[in-house]
């Protein structure tokens, strides 16, 4: 039953990314430019990091807000203290989580920043190659 929604999760969730027609005016042909497909999939791993960093952070700043008040106080004498709890939670799970945005992160700039920069470096070095070459002529 649940075969065919585990198979291959996050194979499907980039095939879906990279066959999206978003960015691409060209409507008579369903092909896109892959620098430009791969430079919009590093632009949502990048965005999809920062939502879940900001996420994360407002998830610290509601612990912190509700151990610290009179509701988190009192929860704390009369029943468990769900602020401490989530801190518990939210400390222990910190490790992975921002190894994971970091990866997530690295991965995302390279493909949305980096690899588009490429043709232009190479072009530049070109260029360069060409001054060195006459300077030395």
């Amino acid at each position: 039953m649940f075969v065919g929604f585990f198979n291959k999760p996050m194979q499907k969730a980039i095939n879906s990314i990279a066959t999206w027609e978003i960015g691409t005016d060209a409507s008579f042909s369903n092909q896109v430019n892959p620098l430009i497909k791969m430079q919009q999939v590093g632009d949502v791993t990048l965005d999809v990091t920062a939502t879940l960093t900001t996420v994360y952070a407002v998830a610290v700043g509601a612990y912190s807000a509700t151990s610290n008040s009179i509701l988190g106080k009192l929860g704390g004498i009369f029943a468990i203290n769900g602020g401490a709890v989530a801190k518990d939670v939210l400390n222990s799970l910190a490790p992975i989580f921002f190894f994971l945005m970091f990866a997530l992160m690295a991965i995302g700039f390279s493909l949305a920043v980096f690899l588009p920069a490429v043709p232009f470096l190479f072009w530049m070095m070109g260029v360069f190659n060409w001054l060195v070459s006459v300077l030395v002529g």
